[in-house]
């Protein structure tokens, strides 16, 4: 089977499943001075001032959610290889028709626009269609990301110039 043009592009630019490795909202890695003060707050004032040092220290996972009665929808830093940013979306049994609706996220600049479409598949499955930025491309290539009842999907978004489009 032979991939479309814009899939063949992101796996040619070194991504495999296997390197990933990372959970979609895992914080990034602390700056390189993080050791000093850790072992300071440790000798100091015990492992609580340690942990609290850090909680006020590491930098959050950076996102932006849009919640649909418990069902959530997430932009946020992607650990995939080249890619800009992902889409979260955290389906839950909980939404109907009215929860139908359009709106955008950001993110550091950069603004999707979301499509929330209720029961799309025959399974119950919820769906959002996302449209990227000029200049960027979703994967899959469709935009679509469609999740079972109480699963989690991901698409993820990549400048096209990134992946040599």
């Amino acid at each position: 089977m032979t991939r479309p043009e814009p899939e063949r592009a992101l796996f040619a630019s070194g991504y495999t499943p296997a390197k990933a490795g990372v959970h979609p909202i895992q914080c990034a890695p602390p700056s390189a001075g993080w050791a000093k003060p850790m072992i300071t707050a440790i000798i100091t004032g015990g492992l609580m001032a340690a942990l609290v040092w850090a909680a006020w220290s590491l930098p959050a996972a950076a996102q932006a959610v849009h919640s649909l009665r418990g069902t959530t929808v997430t932009l946020q830093a992607s650990p995939r290889h080249g890619a800009a940013a992902e889409i979260v979306l955290d389906n839950r049994e909980v939404n109907s028709g009215s929860d139908e609706a359009t709106f955008t996220l950001t993110l550091d600049g950069l603004t999707v626009g979301v499509a929330f479409d209720w029961d799309q598949g025959a399974d119950g499955a919820d769906a959002v269609l996302v449209t990227p930025p000029e200049g960027y491309m979703c994967y899959p290539a469709s935009c679509v990301l469609s999740v079972a009842e109480r699963h989690v999907g991901t698409l993820w978004i990549f400048s096209r110039e990134a992946v040599g489009m």
